[in-house]
């Protein structure tokens, strides 16, 4: 997780970050908003 906030806050527009990792509920792309879904060609 801290490699995941460090690469995060290198984008300049970003002050700080907190990343989270929790295993419930399962991730799927229908959690993805419309616009990222066409961009990694799941429309």
């Amino acid at each position: 997780a801290e490699e995941v906030k460090a690469a995060i806050e290198k984008v300049p527009t970003v002050r700080a970050a907190t990343v989270d990792l929790v295993w419930e509920p399962p991730w799927t792309p229908d959690r993805m908003s419309e616009f990222a879904k066409r961009q990694f060609g799941y429309m």
